[in-house]
């Protein structure tokens, strides 16, 4: 089952599957810089209020914002 980053169950591994195309250029070519590839692990570690996602790369934590997230599609491994 895929799912919205924002959607994606705390604290779980989950393996990035795809980022919107339509993202402008620069914001997937940051993605790309901070190990954000398809098929990259990651999990979601919390939500702040505003939506904001605070994930984890490896032992790297990145936070994301609410927009950005929800444009990346995540599966649970």
């Amino acid at each position: 089952m895929t799912c919205p980053l924002t959607d994606a169950p705390r604290r779980c591994p989950l393996q990035l599957q795809s980022v919107d195309p339509d993202l402008p250029h620069s914001v997937r070519r940051r993605l790309v810089e901070l190990g954000l590839l398809d098929g990259a692990e990651i999990s979601l570690d919390r939500k702040t209020i505003g939506g904001a996602c605070l994930i984890c790369v490896g032992t790297t934590r990145y936070v994301l914002d609410r927009q950005t997230a929800a444009r990346l599609t995540v599966a649970a491994l």
